[in-house]
């Protein structure tokens, strides 16, 4: 599974629970925007990716009237995600989510079972969800902030094909006197 797909299947994912109506879900803090989002937002993006495991190299027939065969390459991959989540606040209002109660939100519906079953259907499945952390920060206005992320480790599979076959190369051993 290429990073966009994960990416995006990870965005559905969250975009489908009703604990987080209401805000929006995007891939990251775009770098042309000025100022903090206007409405609550969670921000998916990817920290970095590793491979787990070997790479398997496997040669499948076609159907018969093909003269070629089919080279697959399978790699377990594994993507660490850092979900954040931006509020303003609003103090008169008790009922409005703060950053952290969405970044919370998010947590669980991580874990819930609907999640877990959309991902598995696409074959990904959450390795370890981190505990929340919070860092505050004073934004553009001067204001305190908070900014609550949490790490989410996903393993996939990602599959290369092609019909044309890696090249042979010929090894020749020679001994030569030392």
């Amino acid at each position: 599974m290429l990073e966009n797909q994960l990416m995006a299947l990870l965005r559905s994912t969250l975009m489908a629970d009703s604990r987080l109506a209401g805000v929006a879900v995007d891939r990251k803090l775009p770098l042309d925007a000025i100022g903090a989002p206007k409405v609550p937002t969670v921000f998916t993006q990817q920290i970095g990716t590793a491979r787990y495991g070997f790479l398997k190299r496997e040669y499948l027939p076609l159907p018969e009237p093909a003269e070629t065969m089919l080279y697959r390459e399978t790699q377990y991959m594994e993507t660490t995600v850092q979900v954040s989540a931006t509020a303003r606040r609003k103090p008169v209002d008790e009922a409005f989510p703060t950053a952290f109660d969405i970044c919370r939100a998010a947590s669980d519906i991580l874990q819930g079972d609907a999640a877990l079953a959309t991902l598995a259907a696409q074959n990904v499945r959450p390795g370890r969800i981190t505990n929340i952390r919070d860092v505050p920060f004073l934004n553009e206005s001067a204001q305190n902030e908070d900014n609550p992320s949490f790490d989410v480790v996903l393993h996939h599979v990602q599959i290369t094909e092609s019909t044309t076959t890696p090249p042979v190369a010929v090894f020749e051993p020679k001994i030569g006197r030392v």
